[in-house]
Order: structure tokens, then sequence, then C-alpha cells
């Protein structure tokens, strides 16, 4: 398997999974985000910023399986 900077290598086909299920449980307010966080994190790959690349892939992770607080 391809090696990235820092010893981060792609995604497996259990990390993909596992995103393309929570992609589909947000609404369109979090996929615009996602979107925008998704165009900032090829920016920093491009500077081969990977520290801040990996701290805002853990960002998406954590919007992508946060579970909707209940409605009351």
């Amino acid at each position: 398997m391809k090696k990235f900077g820092h010893d981060v290598e792609p995604a497996d086909d259990l990390e993909m999974a596992e995103f393309r299920r929570g992609f589909a449980r947000v609404g369109d307010d979090h996929k615009r985000i996602l979107a925008a966080l998704m165009t900032r994190l090829m920016a920093l790959e491009e500077r081969g910023d990977t520290d801040a690349a990996l701290s805002l892939v853990d960002q998406v992770r954590r919007v992508l399986v946060a579970k909707p607080a209940p409605l009351h």
C-alpha cells in the first residue's frame, strides 16, 4: 500500500465504508461544511502540511460520526 508523509496510509475499504455510511446520514448543512473542509484538506496536502491535514481529517471524522442531538 502506498504510504504518505508521516506514516499516513491511504484509507482502506473499511474506513471508506465508514465514511460513506456517515456521509449518507448527515444533512445538507453538514455536507456543505464537509465540502468546504475537503477543499481545505486538498490545499493543505498540496502545501505539504501533514499535521494540519491530519487535524482536519479528525474534524471531518467527528462531524460524520457525531450523533444528532435529540429534538425536544
